[in-house]
This record gives C-alpha cells, sequence and structure tokens, in this order.
C-alpha cells in the first residue's frame, strides 16, 4: 500500500516550550537585540522541523529568512553556509529589482563571486567587495608572502558582518545555518566573528548541529566543540537541546500522522518501544506498517483488525531505508549510490554523466527515488537540482557501499565533474580534489588539492588551505618519485609554512620549513634555502628566540647576497632590524633598517618601502626624535595612500598622533587619531578603528 495516500504531515509535537523560546528571541531581535542560538539534538529529532515553524511564523511579520547549509566531507567551499545564504538573497535581490524595487543601501558596495554569481552592481562609493572566494585589495601579482591573512579575514569578516546587518536593516533577518558539525572553521571563525558584533541589530542567527558528531579527530577538539567552548565564554548565545518524545508524545504524533485519535494502544506500544520518541524514526516505522499492510486507516475497522504478531518493524533507522531502498529496481539503486556519493545535493547533469544512463532512464529511476521519499527536487534556474530527503539516508546509501565501490564511484564523479565543468574548473576544484582523493587516482589528486589549497590560501580560509595542501603531499608520495614532483612539494611546503606563520601555528610552521629545507638542500634550490631559512628567522622573532632568529636570518642574508634575491635580502635585513629595535639596540636597528631601505629602492619594491619608512618612524620616536620620526611616518604616508592601502595608512595616523601626542601637541594629536579612524573605517581595521577612539578620548580629557 502506498503510505502517502494515507499519512499526514504532522504537527510539531513536544516542542512547545522550544519554539516558545525561539519566538520571544523573534521579538527580542524584532525590537533591535539581536541574537545567536545553538539547537543541538541528535540525527531525525527535529532540528531542522522546529526552524521552519519559526519561520511560518516569522515571516507574515515581515521577516527575511535566509538558510545556509553545511555538507559533510564533500569537497565543499570554506564559508558555504554563508555563500549558500548570501547567494539566495542575491537571487530574490535580484528578482525583486526586476520587478522596481529599490537596491539595498548601506556600508557594503558590491558582492564579487559568492558561490558563482556574477558580480553585481556597486552601491556606494568607495565600496569594497566581498572576499569570500577571492582576495580583497590585491592585484593578482602580488606575491602571496606579502598578504596578512589575518588582517585581510578580518577586514572580510567585516565585510560580511556589515552586509548581514544591511540586509537586516531593510527587513529583520533570520539566518539559519544547518548542520554546523560538519561546517569548514573557516566558516565557524565568521561566525564566531559575527556573533559578536549583532547584539544591537534586527539579527537572529539560528545553527543547528549533532552533538554525536563532535569527535576529536588527532587528538585535538571538534572546531564546533572549540568555537561553542570560546563563544560560552562571552555568552553570545542561547541553547536549546531537543531531547526525544515520551511516550505520550510519540502517541501524539502518530495520531497527528495518521489524522485518527482511535490509535489502538499496543500499536503506540510497539512504535514507542522501537522508536523510543525519535520523530524521524516514528514517521518512517509509521510508513512501514502502512507499506506492510499493518495500518489502513481507509478500513473503517482497522483498528479492531489490528495484529501486529507478524510484523516486521526496523530496528533502526538503517533498517528502515534499507528496506525502502531494496524495493528499487537496479537502475534506481544506482542511481542512488551515484548520487550518495557525489554528496548530500547533486545535479542531473552531473549524476547522469556518471551515472552513464540514457536521459529516459535516468529520469524515471529519479522519480522512483522521489516516490520512495528518498530524495525531492530543488528549485533552481538553471540546473535541475535534487537533494537528499534526509540526511540519514544519504548516510545509510554511501555507509553502505564497500571501499572498492566508493573509490570507484569517486572516480566516475571526479571525471564528470572534470568534463562538465572543463571552462570553470575552478569553481568546482575542492570538489574534485576531494573525489579523486577518494577515487585514487593520485595525480589528479594532487594537481587539484593544490589547486584547492591555493583557492582556500586566498579565501583566508588557512585550516582548509592547510587540509589540501596535506591531501595534495600525500597523493605526491604515492607517485613515482621525480624532480617535478619534489619541486611541488617544494611549493606546497612553504605555502603550509607561511599559512602556519600567519595563524600562529609557529612550532607546526617550524616542522613544514626544516622539511622544506630539507628538499631545497636534495634539490640544491638556493632560492627556498634562503625563504626557508628567512621564514623560521621570522618566526622564532615572533616567539622572542631571539638567537635561533638571527642565526636563520644571517645565513638568509648570506645566500640571498650570493644569489642577488633583493626582495628575500630586503626582507631578512628587515627582520634583523626588528629584532635589535625589540632588544632596544636603537642604532643598530636603524642600520638594518636603513639598508633594508636601500635595497628595497634599489628593487624598486614601493610596498617594502612604505614598511621601511614606517619601521623607522617607529625606532626614532623611540628615540624621541620626533621630528625624524614624523619625517618617515610622513613618507610612508604618500606611498601607502597612492598604493590605496587604507589599512597600513590607518597604523601610520595612529602612530603619528602617539608621536604628537609625546610631544604635548594635542591638537595635532587628535587631528591624526581623527584620521586613524576614519582611514580604519574605511579599511574595515576594527583594531585600529578602536584605538582611534580610544586615543582620541584620552587626549580629549588631557585638553
Amino acid at each position: 500500500m502506498d503510505y502517502s495516500e494515507i499519512l499526514n504531515k504532522p504537527a510539531l509535537i513536544g516542542r512547545e516550550k522550544e519554539l516558545k523560546q525561539l519566538k520571544e528571541m523573534l521579538e527580542s531581535m524584532l525590537s533591535g537585540h539581536g541574537g545567536l542560538v545553538f539547537i543541538s539534538g541528535e540525527a531525525g529529532i527535529g532540528k531542522t522541523r522546529l526552524i521552519f515553524e519559526l519561520r511560518d511564523y516569522a515571516l507574515p511579520l515581515g521577516v527575511r529568512f535566509l538558510t545556509g547549509r553545511s555538507l559533510y566531507h564533500e569537497g565543499s567551499d570554506p564559508y558555504l553556509p554563508f555563500i549558500d545564504a548570501l547567494r539566495e538573497y542575491f537571487k530574490r535581490e535580484k528578482h525583486e529589482e526586476a520587478k522596481g524595487d529599490e537596491k539595498i543601501s548601506g556600508p557594503i558596495g558590491f558582492i564579487g563571486h559568492v558561490g558563482g554569481l556574477e558580480k553585481m552592481e556597486s552601491r556606494s562609493e568607495g565600496a569594497i567587495p566581498l572576499g569570500l572566494l577571492t582576495t580583497m585589495g590585491h592585484d593578482e601579482s602580488q606575491k602571496r608572502e606579502e598578504i596578512d591573512i589575518r588582517k585581510e579575514r578580518d577586514r572580510m569578516f567585516e565585510t560580511v558582518l556589515q552586509l548581514i546587518i544591511s540586509i537586516s536593516k531593510e527587513k529583520p533577518l533570520i539566518l539559519f545555518l544547518d548542520d554546523l558539525q560538519w561546517a569548514d572553521s573557516a566558516s565557524l571563525q565568521l561566525l564566531y566573528y559575527i556573533s559578536r558584533n549583532i547584539r544591537e541589530t534586527r539579527v537572529l542567527i539560528c545553527c543547528t548541529y549533532r552533538p554525536e558528531d563532535l569527535l576529536e579527530s588527532e587528538g585535538k577538539a571538534h572546531p564546533l566543540t572549540d568555537t561553542i567552548k570560546r563563544m560560552s565564554r562571552e555568552r553570545l548565545f542561547a541553547t536549546i537541546n531537543l531531547k526525544r518524545l515520551n511516550y505520550e508524545e510519540t502517541k501524539k504524533m502518530t495520531q497527528s500522522l495518521l489524522r485518527r485519535d482511535d490509535i489502538p494502544k499496543p500499536l503506540t506500544d510497539l512504535i514507542y518501544d522501537k522508536t523510543e520518541g525519535n520523530p524521524f524514526f516514528v514517521e518512517e516505522v509509521v510508513k512501514s506498517l502502512i507499506e506492510e499492510g499493518m495500518i489502513n486507516t481507509k478500513d473503517k475497522g482497522w483498528a479492531e483488525k489490528l495484529d501486529l504478531s507478524n510484523a516486521k518493524v526496523p530496528m533502526t533507522i538503517k533498517d528502515v531505508i534499507t528496506r525502502r531502498i531494496d524495493r528499487l529496481d537496479e537502475d534506481s539503486i544506482k542511481a542512488l549510490e551515484i548520487a550518495a556519493t557525489i554528496g548530500r545535493e547533486f545535479t542531473f547533469d552531473v549524476l547522469q554523466k556518471a551515472t552513464e544512463m540514457n536521459e529516459e532512464t535516468l529520469l524515471d529511476s529519479l522519480d522512483a527515488l522521489i516516490a520512495a521519499k528518498l530524495i525531492r527536487e530543488e528549485s533552481g534556474e538553471n540546473e535541475e537540482k535534487y537533494r537528499f530527503d534526509h540526511t540519514s539516508i544519504r548516510e545509510v546509501v554511501y555507509n553502505s557501499l564497500s571501499r572498492g565501490k566508493r573509490r570507484m564511484l569517486h572516480r566516475k564523479v571526479g571525471q564528470a565533474l572534470e568534463l562538465l565543468k572543463k571552462e570553470k574548473l575552478s569553481e568546482v576544484v575542492y570538489n574534485l580534489a576531494y573525489h579523486f582523493s577518494q577515487g585514487m587516482d593520485y595525480e589528479r589528486a594532487a594537481q587539484y588539492s593544490m589547486k584547492a589549497g591555493d583557492k582556500a590560501f586566498k579565501s583566508y580560509a588557512p585550516n582548509e588551505a592547510l587540509q589540501y595542501y596535506k591531501m595534495a603531499i600525500d597523493a605526491l608520495d604515492k607517485l613515482e618519485e621525480s624532480i617535478e614532483q619534489k619541486e611541488q612539494k617544494l611549493l606546497i611546503l612553504n605555502n603550509m609554512g607561511k599559512i602556519c606563520y600567519y595563524s600562529t601555528a609557529w612550532q607546526d610552521g617550524i616542522e613544514y620549513y626544516k622539511q622544506m629545507l630539507a628538499l631545497a638542500d636534495e634539490l640544491k634550490n638556493n632560492l627556498m634555502r634562503a625563504e626557508a631559512y628567512r621564514s623560521m628567522g621570522h618566526i622564532y622573532r615572533e616567539k622572542n628566540e631571539w638567537e635561533d632568529a638571527k642565526t636563520n636570518l644571517e645565513t638568509a642574508i648570506k645566500i640571498s647576497e650570493e644569489i642577488k634575491d633583493q626582495h628575500g635580502l630586503g626582507d631578512a635585513i628587515r627582520g634583523r632590524g626588528w629584532i635589535e629595535w625589540r632588544l632596544g639596540n636603537l642604532e643598530k636597528a636603524i642600520e638594518y633598517f636603513k639598508n633594508a631601505l636601500s635595497n628595497a629602492e634599489s628593487a624598486g619594491d614601493s610596498r617594502v618601502i612604505a614598511s621601511c619608512y614606517i619601521d623607522l618612524g617607529n625606532v626614532y620616536g623611540d628615540k624621541g626624535e620626533f621630528e625624524k620620526a614624523i619625517e618617515y611616518y610622513s613618507k610612508s604616508e604618500k606611498l601607502l595612500e597612492a598604493q590605496g592601502d587604507y589599512f597600513e595608512l590607518a597604523r601610520v595616523y595612529n602612530n603619528v598622533g602617539e608621536t604628537y601626542k609625546e610631544q604635548g601637541m594635542l591638537e595635532k594629536a587628535v587631528e591624526y587619531y581623527e584620521k586613524c579612524i576614519q582611514t580604519s573605517e574605511k579599511s574595515k581595521n576594527m583594531i585600529l578603528l578602536a584605538f582611534g577612539y580610544q586615543n582620541c578620548a584620552e587626549v580629549y580629557a588631557r585638553m
């Protein structure tokens, strides 16, 4: 019997208290007090259903509802939940603009590449792009080592925050982030940043996750566990922990499903005994009993005729799903298995290419899967898109595959993506890296994992970049050893070291640079040898391990001089100057900084020239030679303005303000602190913005 003829969508049962809490948070948000709530519970407990009840309540109140999802180990983009939500917003907005609605106004200029969207028009003067997928404010030719990941990531985070606040000024906003147990660490860091800054906004963020999936990996806490712990210290969120339904609630849910009040007690006993009150399992067991003919509410005497003695009730959710799959034909099972390999979401074109099925056969199979409530069709503008009806279904199907079959299917999916997206491989590079790694196609896995690492690096997602670089090295190690292979590893280790440096994972950085140095020695690559020594010197300098820092930087200077590498030479000399400055050897520091300046001028490197001017201004300020300090700061100011580097320019203005304050020239100090504030706002430099306001207040108090 087809259960769809009998089964009803059940009412929300046993969640009255939790829904009331969410409605109270919504009311608070509508009055300008935003917040965040974590909703936890096992698979099938009803987390998403609860949020959708809130959505249905909120939409008539004029609230905007955006959804972002995390995907399980599917090679998804860093920041995917936010990319999804923003993509949804801009698709809707584009439709509204076509009807003549006004565009959003606010501090955010335009959205660049958000999950494949085309660049949109600038909305305000002096606007900056959202750097979710590309670097922000840097020419493509700029060397990666010149990009301070922390600085750029903070600026990008502030941009996303301001965008979300701008959206909420149009309409109050509920941002639903689903399945955060699978979120990448970059998304969680962005979530943490946003949560600290929405208390006085009309933004409510609702996050769901499964506690049972927050497992340690390699002795480290799950990223979400760590994020929740840090957010908890600042009391940034409320919590809702969904429990299983009790006996009476299970009975009510069964009554709602069957639209009958006369549910025999033996049936309720059986359902509760087998499901222990998990709502998804309750619904699946009822479906199973209908399919077996045990329940037929169309028969008026069904309750009296009910005989459960021969009922074959599935013992677990896996059993329920497996039974449903077993009823499918061979083609539908094949399509389902490849769909599960693609991921929670999949498109018709990729599935067809991977299955090698003709269009009609595949469409028939998809219709069968939809009828069996295993998948559902999603709305899409340009492509036929599907998703699994519940995450548990995809997990059961995928986990039932043998290792050999998984390997084969991942390779097929990778090849399908490669063929279909050959003109836009960068859009699916994470997926390609994942599928070819799982498919043990090590040559392609190395190629795409390297590109995925580079893309994540540019997206200011350091942990994800490290993950893909490690995948690339693992793949390279499985290939036949060659000079080309070693050179690729050399580049990857260098990037991994840089990520660790900017992420302050200094010991890991030292280890990567030592591996890089050994490989560079073997290849007799002096340029990379110098870079390894120089980078280790900078890390030891950050750790205040002065002797190790000096030794490594001096070695780097010697090698760079021998090979006439002016860029590396100038950087190493600056590093030595910085050490002498911090040790209080100011004359030596000046000597090193002037040497670095001369080298940078010979190389025509305006970025390093500006940095050396700042360095010299700092040292002369410490010496009390304020006129010289101002002179060098002014020189850097002109260069930074020409370069459009407002982030560093704010630092210069702050330092000039400090120099005038030291001389008691308070009006001039305020003038430059105010410049610092204005430039910090322009560059989204929140740290220096805070310093600017604090310093201004301090000087005003003294005037």
